[in-house]
This record gives structure tokens, sequence and C-alpha cells, in this order.
């Protein structure tokens, strides 16, 4: 079934070093790429205002607010400093579920 055809692919994949692992690093690049990229697209944007209208994300962002010393993101912002935003997202998601 379909649960045998994965589990032997995921298994060629690690027993095959060199090119699988080149491969797996020019796809994590390529899809870093497209994330950071669309970081800077209006489309983005228009998505993260939506979503943070609906209450369980207001509430963890208003969280998130406090963490970071009310530091709203913009679109001046780095590609860095949204990077550490989301680290800090997930920092504070891993400490609320514990």
């Amino acid at each position: 079934p379909l649960s045998t055809t994965s589990q032997t692919s995921s298994s060629d994949i690690s027993t095959t070093s060199g090119n699988n692992q080149n491969e797996h690093h020019r796809y994590m690049f390529g899809f870093s790429k497209s994330m950071l990229n669309s970081y800077y697209s209006t489309y983005y944007w228009n998505k993260a205002e939506s979503l943070m209208r609906e209450k369980p994300l207001k509430e963890f962002i208003e969280q998130l607010l406090k963490q970071n010393q009310n530091r709203h993101l913009t679109r001046d912002d780095t590609t860095l400093n949204f990077i550490l935003y989301i680290f800090d997202a997930i920092e504070l998601l891993r400490l609320s579920v514990a």
C-alpha cells in the first residue's frame, strides 16, 4: 500500500548519500528562498492581516508582541528581523505547549 511505498523511498534516501544529500540541500535552499521572497509579497501581507483578525491568532500575537517589547514587523524590516521574529514565535509556542 501507500505506507509501504513511503517507507521504501525514505530508506532509499537514507542509504544513498552523495547525490541525494546534495538534492536535499538544493530542495531546502529553494524552499527557504521562496519563503523569504514571499515575505516581500503583497499576498503574504494581505493573508497575514486577514489571519490576524481570528481570535486564537490574535491572542497569540498579543503574547508575541509582549515578548518582543511590543515590536511590530513592518515591510521595512530586514529578512534577518523577520527570521528572528519567527524564532521568537516558535520559542513562545514551545513554552506554551510545555
